[in-house]
């Protein structure tokens, strides 16, 4: 039952005074608090799908054909899927002609020939037909399989599904699928499938969330009629699901490649919390309601190599003088303007960053890096990519904001490997100060052989000798499988190009004032890094003891860390705009 109708229910009851007797405390004069049926019947009332006669409900006499469409028609919208058709025995003027019409039109109906005959009654056959057609119910594995209903009973499949859905329990086994359908029964039957109906609607929409363990991005398209996965690292994209309501667990399961995966999700606080299991294992995960994006911004198009790169310029509402502006760089990966991928998962890190500035009277530019998002024809192969390609795309910016009469100066604020690209920038196009947020302080090759040796020595053995001959400038054709991502052989020049670098060497011939601000939860760079990058260029360092990767607080464990990079709700850590907005305002 859904909630509206229940409350409306309790209230009822409460209002209703003590002395009134036990028959008049039912929804008919002759369905009283007894009956057996006497909630649904009354839900169905408070609904406006069933009315009396002077209060006379009748709930043992027989449905018509045209009274059970007349109930469909007040419980669903009956969205047309066909054309109409004219019934003889269905006259214009016919009381409910325009609902039978609309029945035909919405595929719940058939008739019978060029007849509907609306006065017969309806068989319980013919009613579970009428249901599942009604409200697109799908089968369940757990059938029905009635002893009175034959292997080639013509209503044999909607029967089962009615069944798997919970909608008909049958009596002792027996569907009696020739009896006709009574007005109490034919109550209970809508109840028990608005009510599920309900609760697949709670779960109707696009959802995104990440299984941490595996840091993979998940989408969820849910409709009345249809459920689809999309895994964009794995290249999967809208692949249909099978989803199931138990109770108020919306249950998908996903038959991939001879793999099955489970998704057993239940509605949080507007988030779905769910179970996925696979190959007997289980890990927790949430998904959160996929926003359309509300444009807050200025779109710029700023001419770069190979085309023109978008970005996005969040303004401060006071614009009357001239304001800093600070670039907002993302970290490595297909990272985007706001800071999440499609990939690893949506945390709105840098969007938050951006809009928080905002407030503080500075402007930031953001942007999709080449080969992402919106700017994703900008890179058309990895192969050949080097890390002066995204760095020229900062000099580019930098360049246009010098230009634009609104700044004062121009800021760079770098995110992980974008503050690398900062200081890389920094070499060509001076800029007024430079802010490492996560920021690696040591080589590259020693920052990510310290991240692989949390997950294997193996890895560890083989990264490093691949790593030791991308630092002589040599291509190594054998990767093993685990090591693809990190090392395949398309990626090997903007390895080797990275490698050529000491970021804390970097930033120090940048020769600007810098700001080094580092987390002390980090689970991949270290506060060591934020160290050395304060020891080469004597410039500030900020620690703060809760913040992780993703710029927001949280726990020390691993698991409950890696749950912030996918929630895109949780705020920055709380100091951490305002000591930005100080450093670059102070001069």
């Amino acid at each position: 039952m859904n909630s509206k109708i229940f409350l409306a229910t309790v209230a009822a009851a409460t209002l209703t005074p003590a002395i009134v007797s036990e028959a008049a405390q039912g929804p008919f004069d002759d369905v009283p608090a007894n009956h057996p049926y006497a909630t649904e019947i009354g839900a169905m009332k408070e609904a406006g799908i069933i009315t009396g006669n002077v209060n006379q409900f009748k709930p043992s006499q027989a449905v018509s054909r045209e009274h059970a469409v007349l109930m469909l028609s007040r419980a669903l919208p009956l969205a047309p899927i066909r054309d109409g058709k004219t019934f003889l025995d269905v006259p214009a003027t016919a009381t409910y002609a325009d609902v039978i019409a609309k029945a035909y039109r919405a595929g719940i109906i058939d008739g019978a020939g060029d007849n509907f005959k609306p006065k017969q009654v309806v068989t319980r056959a013919q009613m579970a037909k009428m249901l599942v057609q009604a409200f697109h119910l799908q089968p369940r594995t757990n059938k029905g399989d009635f002893t009175d209903v034959a292997k080639d009973h013509w209503a044999k499949d909607y029967i089962n599904i009615l069944a798997s859905h919970g909608i008909t329990t049958g009596d002792n086994g027996k569907f009696k699928p020739n009896e006709p359908v009574t007005r109490a029964h034919m109550a209970v039957f809508l109840q028990r499938a608005m009510a599920q109906q309900t609760t697949r609607a709670d779960f109707v929409g696009q959802w995104e969330g990440t299984l941490a363990e595996a840091m993979l991005a998940m989408q969820l398209n849910i409709t009345q009629d249809s459920a689809m996965i999309s895994i964009p690292a794995q290249g999967i994209k809208d692949y249909p699901v099978t989803l199931e309501m138990k109770g108020e667990v919306a249950v998908m399961t996903v038959t991939l490649g001879g793999q099955v995966m489970t998704l057993e999700s239940t509605l949080a606080d507007g988030a779905m919390a769910t179970v996925f299991k696979q190959n007997g294992q289980m890990f927790n995960m949430m998904f959160y309601p996929v926003e359309p994006e509300v444009i807050t911004y200025e779109k710029v198009t700023v001419p770069v190599e190979g085309g023109n790169l978008q970005a996005a310029l969040q303004l401060p509402a006071d614009v009357s003088k001239p304001v800093p502006v600070a670039i907002i760089i993302a970290g490595s990966g297909p990272t985007d303007k706001d800071g999440n991928s499609a990939i690893a998962g949506k945390n709105n890190s840098l969007k938050m960053v951006a809009e928080g500035l905002a407030h503080k009277g500075i402007a930031t530019l953001r942007y999709d890096k080449r080969g992402v998002g919106v700017n994703a024809e900008l890179l058309t192969t990895e192969e050949g990519l080097v890390v002066e390609d995204y760095a020229q795309d900062v000099e580019a910016l930098v360049t246009a904001m010098n230009k634009d009469a609104r700044f004062n100066a121009v800021h760079l604020i770098g995110h992980s490997e974008g503050a690398f690209m900062a200081s890389l920038a920094a070499q060509k196009t001076p800029v007024a100060s430079i802010t490492s947020l996560a920021g690696a302080g040591r080589p590259i090759d020693q920052v990510l052989l310290e991240q692989l040796a949390a997950q294997s020595t193996e890895m560890v053995e083989e990264a490093t000798a691949i790593l030791a001959a991308l630092k002589k400038g040599e291509y190594v054709e054998n990767v093993s499988p685990a090591m693809q991502s990190l090392f395949r052989p398309s990626i090997q020049d903007y390895m080797i190009s990275w490698l050529a670098h000491d970021p804390a060497a970097l930033l120090q011939q940048a020769d600007t004032k810098t700001l080094i601000i580092q987390g002390e939860n980090d689970l991949q760079v270290k506060p060591a890094d934020a160290e050395r990058l304060g020891t080469f260029t004597h410039n500030k360092v900020v620690y703060f003891p809760k913040m992780n990767h993703v710029l927001k607080d949280a726990p020390v464990d691993r698991e409950g860390n890696l749950a912030t990079y996918f929630n895109p709700n949780l705020p920055l850590t709380t100091e951490l705009v305002p000591t930005i907005a100080s450093f670059i305002t102070t001069k």
